[in-house]
This record gives structure tokens, C-alpha cells and sequence, in this order.
């Protein structure tokens, strides 16, 4: 693990609960609410099988986050990977 990802997932000895953590929850569940009704509103305007192939953008943008939020080292192989997904998440869009 990184120093970043240390430091956020260790808990000290005294504090088993920390404050910041419930703030945390709530964004997280804000984000998937939202991510529920903007799904529902693409829905009515494209074809199931046009957004299904978007489903496969989640791994990209762990990997973009964590790059940009923790500082991971994202190798040039994963990156080449990552580009090669998406190729193919637009091409199963387009056709």
C-alpha cells in the first residue's frame, strides 16, 4: 500500500471511530444515488445494449482516481490496458 492509503485506512490505537468517516459514507452514498437517476434519465434516450457497454468504464476510472486522489503509480502497461479497454467500450458503443 502506499503511504496515502496507509495513512487513511490506519486507525489509531485510542480511536477506533473517526469522525471523518461518516462524511465519507454519505458521499459515497450521494454519488451512487445520483449515478442511479442519471442511469434511469439515459435510459429513456439510448438503447440498453448502446449503455451496458459504458458499465466497463468503472475499472478506468478507479484507476484514473486513484492516480490522481492517492498518488498510485499506474504503470505503462496498465495504462496501455486501461486504453485498450476503452477501445473497446467505444467499439461495442458505436456498433
Amino acid at each position: 500500500m502506499t503511504k496515502t492509503l496507509k495513512s487513511v485506512a490506519a486507525v489509531p490505537p485510542g480511536k477506533p471511530f473517526s469522525p471523518d468517516r461518516p462524511s465519507w459514507y454519505a458521499v459515497g452514498i450521494a454519488s451512487m444515488a445520483t449515478w442511479f437517476f442519471i442511469w434511469l434519465h439515459l435510459i429513456r434516450f439510448f438503447d440498453l445494449n448502446r449503455l451496458f457497454a459504458f458499465e466497463g468504464v468503472s475499472p478506468l476510472l478507479v484507476a484514473g482516481a486513484s492516480a490522481l486522489f492517492l498518488e498510485e503509480k499506474i504503470s505503462a502497461r496498465a495504462w496501455s490496458a486501461s486504453v485498450l479497454i476503452a477501445f473497446g467500450i467505444v467499439l461495442v458503443a458505436l456498433f
